[in-house]
C-alpha cells in the first residue's frame, strides 16, 4: 500500500482478520434469528448490527452486511496468501508489491473473483485455486460476483429486504472461508468470539 505522503494523509491497511471473521460470524447468527428477521419487516425500526445501529431502510442494512462480508473474505484471502508466503520464506519486497495490486497478477482470466480465489492462492501453490479445489463452489462464486458482488461495489444496493437470500450468500462465503482454512490453518481450531 502507499505509505509515503498519501492523499489527505489517509493511510490504509488490510482489515483486521480476527475482527472481520468475528463480525461475519455475528451476521450469520443474526440472520438465523427469527426475531432479527421479523424486525427487518418494520421499516421505521432501527436495525441493530454487531458494530452499530442502522437507522435507514432495512435493505440498506442487508446491502451493508453483504458488502462487509465480501470485503472480509477477500481481505482474509489476501492476508492468508501473504502470511503463507512469509512462512515459506517467499515473501520478498517484490512479491509483497505484487500482492498489493493482485489484479495485475499473472494467470489466466480476469475479474475480482478470479483474482481472489484463483490467482492469489496460486502464488503459494498451483493446486490451491478454488477452480481446481472445488469447481462446484467456484461456479457459484463466479455467479455471486457477477450478479451481486460487482454491482454492490459499483453503486448499486439490494432492491429489497431479503434476509433469506443474504443468509444463503453468507453461507457461500462461509464455504470460501472453509476452503481457505483447508490450506491456511490459522482459524481451523479457533472459535469466533462474541462481538
Amino acid at each position: 500500500m502507499i505509505t509515503e505522503n498519501p492523499i489527505f494523509g489517509l493511510k490504509v491497511q488490510n482489515l483486521a482478520i480476527n475482527t472481520i471473521r468475528n463480525e461475519f460470524a455475528a451476521y450469520l447468527e443474526l440472520l438465523a434469528e427469527d426475531g432479527f428477521v421479523q424486525g427487518l419487516r418494520m421499516v421505521k425500526n432501527p436495525v441493530d448490527l454487531p458494530l452499530f445501529t442502522w437507522k435507514w431502510l432495512p435493505r440498506g442494512a442487508m446491502t451493508l452486511i453483504l458488502q462487509r462480508s465480501i470485503l472480509g473474505v477477500e481481505s482474509c484471502v489476501s492476508a492468508a496468501v501473504s502470511y503463507q508466503l512469509g512462512a515459506m520464506g517467499l515473501l520478498t519486497p517484490e512479491k509483497a508489491a505484487e500482492l498489493n495490486d493482485p489484479v495485475k497478477l499473472p494467470g489466466k482470466g480476469n475479474g475480482m473473483a478470479n483474482t481472489f480465489y484463483n490467482k492469489l492462492p496460486a502464488q503459494i501453490d498451483q493446486g490451491l485455486p478454488l477452480e481446481t479445489m472445488d469447481p462446484d463452489l467456484w461456479a457459484v462464486v463466479t455467479r455471486l460476483y457477477k450478479e451481486v458482488r460487482n454491482p454492490l461495489f459499483h453503486g448499486y444496493e439490494l432492491s429489497e429486504t431479503n434476509p433469506a437470500g443474504v443468509l444463503e450468500a453468507l453461507k457461500v462465503l462461509q464455504r470460501l472461508y472453509e476452503w481457505m482454512d483447508s490450506w491456511w490453518g490459522c482459524f481451523q481450531k479457533q472459535q469466533p468470539a462474541k462481538l
